[in-house]
């Protein structure tokens, strides 16, 4: 299900994000219905902005939430920091490449 997962954080709904860098993904698992979904990342890598479901990721290492419920994803061979936004479904580099 995962491949290299390297990093995790738990939101204040209690969901799990993970880093799930061999996949090239960004994921959630909700510790309820014990399902995980996809929020970023298509499988290919890159460093591609713009709506989740077309938005590339080039090894995401690490995730952070803030309390409105961003993700902010670290990534490895980006050399960048980008901003998952859940309400608009939009992902954008804020820092680095």
């Amino acid at each position: 299900m995962f491949n290299t997962p390297f990093d995790v954080a738990v939101g204040i709904d209690g969901n799990i994000v993970i880093a799930d860098t061999g996949h090239y993904r960004v994921r959630s698992f909700n510790t309820l219905t014990k399902e995980v979904i996809t929020l970023v990342g298509t499988g290919s890598s890159g460093l591609k902005d713009g709506p989740m479901e077309t938005a590339t990721l080039s090894s995401p290492r690490g995730v952070a939430l803030d309390v409105d419920g961003n993700v902010f994803i670290t990534e490895q061979n980006g050399h960048c920091i980008r901003r998952f936004d859940p309400t608009s479904g939009e992902v954008v580099t804020i820092a680095g490449s």
